[in-house]
């Protein structure tokens, strides 16, 4: 782990085996004993994590009295506990399930994530938080432990448990996924029910909340069989079965909604995250295609290559080959937010206008110095409020598949477009990164979308073979056309789009399920 300097934290809040505090850029973390962990393996594991609802550590720092700490990012929000505190009976189970679904994808990436799975093993509802936007984190791993090859025992391990929540073979030391979703299943019958864990244990699903779904009383008792063998032991299932509870729950609404009403001025729902994984030009031509119906936010995350300025246009700004104004942009933004000073008004006023009606920018093209210091839970924030001023928001980053920015991005984003030239030689190249990312952070492959552009019949792969290349995942093809290419010798190019491609564009954003998405009052 990095080796941090003691002096650089100043302390805020005294926590459980440590404190919160504020770094030298005056971005809160958190600091906790190493010696306070069951697996000393755990904060080195975490050094790794980049999910937004999972603290990753930073490195370690050593004050005075020689005492080490390892430093996390911060995730914010009241916890669980907190909540159901301040409501009498528990909480509606509409509330709780995208909570529900949140926490059961942050088990996926533990029990999946790296070459060996970490259980959290101390779930319950204090170390559950939830943000304003209802975005979740799961905290405090102090329990936690790397799974080794037949699970050797360590007596430290009993002492880190929660008793009332643990599933009933930590008694014995026979720990592993299966009892994270114990601990889980059973926090969300305690959120729903008001009840203590003691009398949620002891009676089952259906006798304790009457009002849930029988699915959803189902999925809980399996999670709480008492025999490990016997209970559903797999977070990516329980993540999916949850899925489909909420979305059964939206079919099952009366269609006849009123339409008169209008919510406050104030409030606006999250919008849509679109997220073009390299390919910039084809990212632009989205953007400015989209722009057309609805307010749109492009922000150009591709460090290494910031291309969007070029392609749309800003009007009045000087273009260089090196370093842009720093006063806008995406490192202002994240700045911004690193001090807590980012509002909704600050981000607009971050963005600048561009050639095409509708469409505002939020560049990447300062320093790489300027992002050498940022936490990857900095960019997360920017993007979650980017979503509440907007109607849609489009990132555009790099194909690299170790950059953190483009990671965070993929697993965030609602759809993902993967713009590739029509060859076998970059369907393979492009195969073995999704396969990567599939099999160490869980892609969602259900959310990408190969796009060939600029396509070009009579030279390339047909439409046949390139969807059996990409397993179907084949949404559009973006025509090659004489206008891009005569556009291309001035800027911005990807404001005019020839006919066909409109066409083209229009039913990728159908596949999307962007077409149909309108423009918000008073946008």
């Amino acid at each position: 782990m990095a080796q941090l300097t003691w002096t650089d934290y100043q302390q805020e809040k005294t926590l459980s085996a440590g404190f919160l505090a504020r770094d030298g850029l005056d971005r809160q973390v958190v600091l906790k004993r190493l010696d306070s962990f069951v697996d000393p393996l755990v904060p080195e594991w975490l050094t790794e994590a980049w999910h937004p609802g999972i603290p990753r550590c930073l490195g370690q720092t050593c004050d005075e009295t020689g005492t080490r700490y390892a430093v996390f990012t911060f995730l914010p929000g009241r916890t669980a506990g907190a909540i159901l505190a301040e409501e009498a009976g528990g909480l509606p189970w509409q509330r709780v399930l995208p909570w529900l679904v949140q926490w059961a994808r942050a088990l996926v990436y533990l029990h999946q994530q790296n070459e060996k799975a970490l259980a959290h093993l101390d779930i319950k509802p204090d170390n559950l938080v939830v943000d304003g936007q209802d975005r979740t984190g799961l905290i405090d791993f102090g329990a936690a432990r790397v799974i080794r090859p037949g699970g050797e025992d360590q007596a430290k391990k009993l002492q880190a448990l929660t008793p009332q929540y643990a599933a009933p073979e930590q008694s014995a030391s026979r720990t592993g996924p299966g009892s994270d979703l114990y601990a889980l299943a059973l926090t969300a019958l305690v959120l729903l029910t008001g009840d203590p864990p003691q009398r949620c244990r002891c009676l089952a699903a259906g006798k304790l909340a009457a009002d849930m779904p029988d699915d959803l009383k189902n999925l809980l008792s399996r999670c709480l069989h008492a025999d490990p063998a016997r209970r559903l032991d797999q977070a990516d299932e329980l993540a999916c079965a949850l899925e489909r509870i909420g979305r059964q729950d939206q079919a099952d609404q009366p269609s006849e909604a009123v339409q008169d009403e209008k919510p406050p001025e104030d409030v606006r729902l999250a919008a849509p995250l679109l997220c073009v994984w390299d390919g910039p030009a084809c990212g632009c031509e989205l953007a400015a295609f989209l722009a057309k119906s609805r307010d749109v936010l492009v922000i150009d995350a591709n460090l290494l290559n910031p291309r969007a300025d070029l392609l749309l246009g800003v009007p009045g700004h000087v273009y260089r080959v090196r370093t842009q104004d720093q006063t806008c942009g995406l490192a202002a933004a994240l700045k911004a937010q690193q001090q807590g000073r980012l509002t909704p008004q600050t981000l607009r006023s971050l963005t600048q206008e561009t050639a095409v009606s509708r469409l505002r920018l939020l560049s990447g093209t300062v320093k790489l110095e300027d992002y050498e210091y940022v936490h990857l839970d900095s960019l997360h924030q920017v993007l979650k409020m980017a979503q509440l001023v907007t109607d849609l928001v489009l990132v555009l980053v790099n194909r690299t598949i170790f950059d953190a920015y483009t990671c965070l991005a993929l697993m965030t984003a609602d759809q993902i477009v993967l713009p590739l030239k029509a060859d076998l030689g970059t369907f393979r190249e492009v195969n073995r990164m999704v396969d990567f990312l599939i099999s160490r952070h869980h892609l969602p492959l259900d959310r990408l979308h190969y796009v060939a552009f600029p396509y070009d019949q009579q030279r390339d792969l047909s439409g046949s073979t390139m969807a059996e290349l990409c397993e179907n995942h084949l949404s559009a093809r973006i025509s090659a056309c004489a206008k891009r290419t005569a556009s291309r010798r001035t800027h911005p190019y990807a404001a005019s789009l020839c006919e066909k491609n409109k066409s083209e564009y229009g039913r990728l954003a159908d596949r999307l399920g962007l077409a149909r998405i309108p423009a918000k009052e008073g946008a």
